[in-house]
């Protein structure tokens, strides 16, 4: 397997934990909170970002 197909590999195992993590954000299971506010809208945002930066890294370098 070349470096390339691990680092491929390595992203899109990142990328199913932000997903994860996301839907959990989504669903209310998970609250994050930051001195007393509510940041949980804050890191929806940051992982919708995140995703869509591994998933274009994915594309540009992935399999056919």
């Amino acid at each position: 397997m070349s470096w390339t197909e691990d680092a491929l590999m390595y992203l899109e195992k990142h990328r199913d934990y932000v997903k994860r993590d996301l839907e959990a954000l989504r669903s209310g299971r998970i609250k994050i909170s930051d001195e007393g506010t509510d940041a949980t809208a804050a890191w929806i945002g940051r992982y919708e970002r995140q995703i869509e930066h591994l998933d274009r890294i994915i594309q540009a370098y992935g399999k056919p």
